[in-house]
């Protein structure tokens, strides 16, 4: 869990670096880029992405704490001999 959040950041640290040269070179397209961000995903999963590759939200603590996986044991199901 803790690796999967550096890589996440480290996506988010290049998605920073794009924003700011975008913004420097070419500001129109990243007003563009940042109008069909909004319009493509609601306020909720913007928020919940941003979250996630931004800052370090997921932990191992938070992990185990919410972590509600069932696993069941399958019984193997009986076949009937056909003659």
């Amino acid at each position: 869990i803790e690796l999967e959040q550096r890589f996440y950041n480290t996506v988010g640290f290049a998605i920073k670096r794009v924003l700011s040269s975008l913004k420097i070179n070419r500001p129109i397209t990243l007003k563009i880029i940042n109008l069909l961000y909004i319009l493509l995903l609601n306020k909720k999963k913007r928020l919940r992405l941003e979250n996630r590759i931004f800052n370090k939200t997921r932990t191992i603590e938070l992990f185990n704490e919410h972590n509600h996986y069932m696993i069941y044991r399958l019984k193997p199901k009986v076949r009937e001999k056909v003659i």
